[in-house]
């Protein structure tokens, strides 16, 4: 090694001259390899390494410590309802926030839903697959006393059950008829609005094993009337 470093031990009045020619380090510390003037190299261990300061070997022993930094995006969750105000007729209605309303005037505002976007026109009266009714010719306790039960002729009431929606009368009922060669069905309520019926119900596609049935009842009983 470049300027070779000497050290003169003494022991017992003799002298030893011992020169460093190399050393290695270990996680134990620093072994200096010396030799002696009689070339018997020698080692000195670990534990009788000459302490060192610090800041001469910082360099060597320096650690980087990498920081990962993980960023979150939050995803707002799709609304599970939205809400619907037909002013005219005087409800408020809530309904799956994944399905479509649509109209073509105002009379028809949140009147009509439907799973699937879909087209309305002036003359509809009963589009989509849950619709709301307002238009009878008779007063709710007529209707409950006839109970034809559903828009439209021949249709056969299943079954009716009072039930209670925002503090007011109303029925659930299931009917049945015919519309050619085909028999339906069709699932609702309806509900004494001030003396009048309004009703929610089902298309005349309704399907009793799909979860249309579930709709119309969440709907019906979300029902807000003034």
């Amino acid at each position: 090694m470049p300027g070779a470093m000497r050290r003169i031990l003494s022991s017992r009045g003799l002298s030893t001259v011992l020169t460093i020619t190399g050393f290695t380090m270990s996680g134990t510390g620093l072994a200096l390899s010396l030799t002696r003037d009689d070339s018997s190299p020698a080692v000195v261990a670990p534990s009788s390494t000459v302490a060192l300061d610090p800041s001469t070997t910082a360099a060597s022993t320096a650690m980087t410590t990498a920081t990962t930094t993980t960023t979150t995006t939050s995803i707002e969750p799709e609304p599970t309802t939205q809400s619907c105000t037909n002013e005219l007729d005087g409800y408020t209605v809530q309904f799956p926030g994944d399905w479509e309303t649509a109209s073509a005037t105002p009379e028809q505002e949140c009147r009509f839903f439907a799973a699937e976007p879909f087209i309305v026109t002036a003359d509809d009266v009963a589009v989509g697959d849950v619709f709301i009714e307002t238009s009878f010719p008779v007063t709710y306790d007529e209707f409950i006393e006839g109970f034809s039960a559903a828009p439209g002729d021949a249709a056969t009431t299943l079954e009716h059950s009072p039930v209670t929606i925002d503090g007011r009368r109303a029925e659930e009922f299931e009917w049945t008829t015919e519309q050619g060669d085909e028999r339906v069905f069709g699932y609702g309520f309806v509900v004494d609005h001030d003396g009048d019926p309004l009703a929610v119900v089902s298309a005349d596609q309704y399907d009793p094993s799909t979860g249309i049935r579930d709709v119309v009842r969440d709907m019906a009983y979300s029902l807000e009337l003034s």
